[in-house]
């Protein structure tokens, strides 16, 4: 007796069993009519449509920013000369500053001696007109 209540407990289960995994394994099933299965061909035509426009798009983006991207670099490099030849410009720039400023000491010095020259000249001058005319009146 007990045997028979194991085994029909077991068939039981057993039938449980296949039918959580029926139930587990069915899937929904759709019924689609040929009106809405040609709608369906044409939206996924226009998908694809859409889809190769944005890949175009996208290979269009893409070149547009390599050649963006090319022209950065030529920008960057120009910009660079640029900024190097400004660099020199004001290293010359400083190298005359400093040279004009030299000259102009030396002119200062050049005309303070020549202006003492020129009245060391003028006292000789002098002396020598006062001598002159003392000589011719005594």
């Amino acid at each position: 007796m007990q045997s028979t209540k194991l085994t029909f407990i077991l068939l039981l289960l057993l039938f449980l069993l296949a039918m959580v995994l029926q139930v587990c394994k069915a899937e929904p099933v759709y019924n689609v009519s040929g009106s809405e299965l040609n709608d369906m061909k044409h939206y996924i035509e226009l998908i694809r449509q859409e889809n190769r426009q944005l890949q175009n798009d996208l290979k269009n983006s893409r070149i547009s920013l390599e050649q963006a991207e090319e022209r950065r670099r030529s920008l960057e490099s120009q910009l660079e000369e640029l900024i190097n030849g400004h660099k020199l410009l004001l290293e010359e720039r400083n190298e005359l500053e400093t040279l004009l400023k030299d000259l102009r000491e030396s002119f200062e010095q050049l005309k303070a001696e020549a202006q003492s020259k020129i009245r060391k000249l003028v006292i000789q001058r002098n002396l020598a007109l006062i001598i002159a005319i003392l000589a011719v009146f005594w």
